[in-house]
């Protein structure tokens, strides 16, 4: 059975007129394809010989994040028939995963009530089993489970969760910061689900998407013990948190936390894959067509403006020296401050940033894409640009840097046929970066 994984689809542009574009997306589809959830998880639990982990007991699987469907489809694969039940906690926009016994959807990105009646489906399906010392529970985390776990508990009121995460966000904290503060108001977060699970085993499989913080940070590391650092959660979003009411009710929350989660319980982890598995495979598939190969590492990650300089000149420099033509490649997650009220992504705005910051006159093409098939937007999975970017966009009346302020790259990508499609789902793990000169 192939992996569930598809290609990366260019909107409106065919990329078989365009060997450098057609190059591009096959380097950046094999990072996506080497990551995929099912393809992972599979090989991760024969490797650890997971159909071996409860012979005397029950087998029961968990999967969650937006990767469930392909996580629970790889699991399937290697188990073979053993797994007792299985639940799934999927979010809206991301593929359900019906082969479950059970499934809940989550919101995502921000958590709303999906989310706590997500966290209250898990835990009826918990308590349904009856768990002993002698059952295995099989726990899968992909990326997004942080929001699709996130419950709302007295004393936050519905909304809470989400208006804090929009509100650290727009401060320009990273991803991982904000994840702090929600995984620590959210009680099967953060070594939460293992004080869930006991008094039965659990063996955590991660598919790692957090550059910043590792196997740890996915999904708020659910199946890994946990100190929460409390005072720097409350110096966040005491400074942080300028909503008044939102403020006073998340210290509240955090006052009622226990700082100490899942000690006590049996249990291991394991990473089936992440960033430094997609790099690797992108690396490959360059040099199998004949590209030099630089890479800017599998931990790609900072202000999206000075990440878009540091392709940019790669590329020129790269673009100057002659023999064979290069890729520049890395995998990541940048950090965009949303100061407008435009459409786009980080995927998106990486892209557009570059073109507006390539100064040479060098041909290039340039590849972002989220693993996940998801940039932001619903259907859109990233963006690409090349050395003509800027003057097809002049040529259209379209103001880069204008847009670029409003946070509305996707409006640029639209207009000029420069949008990514892909599946959703697929996988979770990074972003895909793949920069090419050189090539005719």
């Amino acid at each position: 059975m192939g992996s569930l994984a598809a290609t990366l689809i260019p909107a409106r542009v065919d990329s078989a007129a365009d060997p450098a574009l057609a190059v591009a997306l096959r380097i950046a589809q094999a990072g996506c394809g080497a990551v995929a959830a099912d393809k992972v998880m599979e090989r991760g639990a024969r490797e650890i010989g997971l159909a071996n982990h409860a012979e005397s007991g029950r087998l029961i699987v968990i999967v969650l994040g937006k990767a469930a469907r392909g996580a629970l489809s790889g699991l399937q694969r290697a188990l073979k028939g053993k797994i007792h039940s299985s639940f799934a906690v999927g979010g809206t926009g991301y593929p359900v995963p019906g082969q479950a016994n059970a499934y809940a959807l989550g919101d995502h990105p921000l958590p709303a009530e999906n989310s706590t009646r997500a966290a209250r489906s898990l835990r009826e399906f918990v308590s349904a089993q009856a768990l002993t010392s002698r059952d295995v529970v099989a726990v899968a985390v992909t990326g997004g489970a942080t929001a699709m776990l996130s419950e709302t508990i007295a004393p936050l009121w519905p909304g809470d969760l989400a208006a804090v995460s929009r509100l650290l966000l727009r401060s320009g904290l990273d991803v991982t910061i904000v994840n702090a503060v929600r995984r620590t108001c959210a009680p099967l977060l953060a070594g939460g689900l293992l004080d869930l699970l006991a008094p039965a085993q659990c063996v955590g499989l991660v598919l790692t998407d957090n550059v910043q913080v590792g196997l740890t940070g996915v999904g708020s590391g659910p199946t890994f013990a946990t100190e929460l650092d409390l005072p720097f959660v409350r110096y966040v979003v005491a400074n942080e948190v300028r909503d008044d009411g939102v403020r006073a009710r998340v210290l509240a929350a955090v006052d009622r936390v226990s700082s100490r989660r899942g000690f006590g319980v049996k249990h291991s982890n394991h990473e089936v894959g992440g960033p430094g598995l997609a790099l690797s495979a992108m690396i490959g598939e360059g040099r199998a067509h004949g590209l030099a190969v630089e890479s800017l590492g599998a931990a790609v990650q900072g202000d999206v403006e000075l990440v878009a300089r540091t392709f940019a000149d790669r590329l020129l420099t790269s673009g100057t020296n002659p023999g064979r033509p290069v890729a520049v490649l890395g995998c990541g997650e940048v950090t965009v401050t949303v100061r407008g009220s435009g459409r786009g992504g980080r995927c998106q705005e990486l892209a557009l940033r570059l073109a507006q910051a390539y100064s040479g006159g060098n041909a290039f093409t340039f590849v972002a894409a989220a693993t996940d098939g998801a940039d932001y937007l619903p259907g859109v999975s990233g963006a690409w640009v090349s050395h003509e970017t800027s003057s097809k966009a002049a040529s259209r009346c379209l103001d880069i840097p204008a847009l670029l302020r409003a946070n509305d790259s996707y409006r640029a990508h639209d207009a000029l046929g420069q949008v990514l499609t892909g599946p959703s789902g697929a996988s979770n793990t990074c972003d895909v970066y793949v920069g090419i000169s050189g090539l005719p």
